[in-house]
């Protein structure tokens, strides 16, 4: 992994072409704040005005992948692309998982194993919300062959 994220991040393009646009950094902070505050429990009226932000989150992560698959065309390929982006999200949750299992177990004394894994597969019925990460696996394997084909039959977004 760590040849990857070192290529990644030392190539030209990650540092020379990539664009940041501070409203899509707010927005992602405004969908990530409600989807938070959906799961704290407020009151009806606030679930309501709090309706648009998991649709919000999906369409940005949409925007910042098809802005990000520039790379898989220079100097890293569809492989490296792929392996990237999924060591990206896999990784960082395992370590999380690690972290709450044994804090879950030194709090409370035991660990349901069958539970664990499903956690670690993120299967829908595990921990809690880590089933995401699957869908974004396999958007990040999606994303790519859509793009290529999308190119070569000319449609522009």
């Amino acid at each position: 992994m760590k040849n990857i994220v070192n290529d990644f991040s030392s190539s030209r393009v990650a540092k020379n072409t990539m664009k940041k646009y501070p409203y899509i950094d707010f927005l992602k902070l405004v969908g990530l704040f409600c989807i938070i505050l959906a799961h704290v429990g407020p009151p009806a009226v606030v679930m309501q005005l709090r309706n648009f932000d998991v649709p919000l989150m999906v369409i940005l992560s949409g925007m910042l992948a098809a802005n990000s698959q520039h790379l898989d065309k220079s100097e890293l390929g569809g492989g490296k692309y792929l392996t990237y982006r999924v060591l990206r999200l896999v990784i960082p949750t395992w370590i999380f998982l690690t972290g709450y299992f044994l804090l879950h177990y030194a709090v409370k004394g035991n660990v349901e194993p069958k539970l664990m894994l499903k956690s670690f597969l993120f299967q829908q019925d595990s921990i809690g919300y880590v089933w995401i990460v699957w869908v974004y696996v396999v958007a990040a394997f999606c994303t790519t062959p859509l793009l290529r084909a999308k190119e070569k039959i000319g449609v522009r977004i």
